[in-house]
């Protein structure tokens, strides 16, 4: 067993041995003396010492302190041991989730910004990393489902996501949810060098960071230029090393069958979607136009166009699909068959994971 004792712990007959003479002859300069103390068969003995020297006045040093050789390690750190990874953000949280309040009735240009930072991590710079950063789809906290609760309050606890909400009133208030759109603000850098970039939340994606000793994320929204459903909005995001790949995933939300020129039933859009591709098909011996013609649409809000809530559409034609990417503030999505009879339809998602 290892065990640290200071000057005034340690037995008198160990305090001044003959073989440090400059601590007899200079105690003032050299401060307190460490002495540490090995149990083995033979009892307790002292050695080796310690001592702790002050810094002498004067300027000071300018040199680097370099990771390994002389920085500061912290209490049983075996910094050899750990990755650069683990040195950058060891004893820091990776990722935590926010509340945004958001108000759809704010003044005109006042932006809206999460009452704490979803993400911060700093390190050495030489122990700098690409990094990815995951954004994770936004959840609503649905409001009191009865004013005789508490009124003009909100509740803290109930979380849930585009697919959990219904098309029926949004508890609390009289009309179905309206997604506001949410932005991510991303501050990253090394050494004396920063950026700072500004990203959709969508239903959730991911970053890549390249090069990073320093990154700092953080949940907006701009309610002047495209309202939503005032309520407490969780954000959250998390970060690892590495840089993601392209996504490969992909997930498909089938429509069934749409008449002609009418439109389908609104859907959720799946997390972590990115693209979405139209691809339809007839039952008709010899459809008598190319397969796949439709409107995809938006929204907002689960009601569709009853909620006058579009933030997008996109006409797809022809035989080859073609995939649109999914805008900030769209949350469910439904189409229009643009075809002269009745066919099925689906939308493939591609995911950014």
């Amino acid at each position: 067993m290892i065990s640290s004792r200071s000057l005034s712990n340690a037995p008198r007959s160990l305090a001044y041995q003959p073989m440090f003479p400059a601590v007899q002859a200079y105690p003032d300069y050299y401060g307190e003396i460490l002495s540490t103390y090995q149990h083995g068969p033979l009892g307790v003995f002292g050695g080796p010492w310690v001592v702790q020297q002050p810094m002498p006045a004067g300027p000071l040093s300018g040199d680097p302190r370099v990771p390994d050789v002389n920085a500061i390690s912290r209490a049983k750190e075996d910094r050899a041991s750990l990755s650069a990874w683990g040195r950058l953000c060891r004893g820091q949280g990776l990722g935590k989730k926010s509340v945004l309040a958001y108000n759809a009735d704010a003044a005109e240009g006042a932006r809206q910004r999460s009452q704490v930072n979803i993400l911060q991590v700093s390190g050495d710079d030489m122990d700098a990393q690409h990094l990815t950063l995951t954004i994770a789809p936004p959840l609503v906290i649905p409001q009191p489902f009865t004013q005789a609760l508490i009124a003009k309050q909100q509740n803290v606890t109930g979380e849930q996501d585009n697919q959990q909400i219904t098309s029926g009133n949004f508890p609390g208030i009289g009309f179905p949810i309206a997604w506001p759109p949410f932005n991510v603000v991303i501050e990253w850098g090394i050494g004396g060098n920063s950026f700072t970039a500004e990203v959709d939340f969508t239903n959730g994606t991911t970053v890549n960071l390249p090069g990073v000793a320093f990154v700092r994320a953080y949940a907006v929204a701009d309610p002047d230029r495209l309202q939503g459903t005032s309520a407490l909005y969780t954000l959250f995001a998390t970060i690892g090393p590495g840089m993601a790949r392209p996504g490969s995933a992909q997930k498909t939300v089938f429509y069934g069958n749409v008449a002609s020129a009418e439109e389908s039933t609104v859907f959720p859009i799946p997390k972590f979607a990115k693209r979405a591709i139209v691809v339809g098909w007839s039952n008709a011996a010899a459809p008598n136009v190319p397969v796949t013609v439709a409107t995809l649409r938006f929204w907002q809000s689960p009601t569709g166009q009853a909620s006058g809530t579009n933030v997008g559409n996109f006409v797809a034609t022809g035989n080859q699909p073609i995939g649109f990417d999914v805008p900030g503030g769209a949350y469910y999505a439904s189409l229009v068959n643009g075809m002269s009879s009745p066919a099925r339809f689906a939308i493939v998602y591609e995911l950014s994971i």
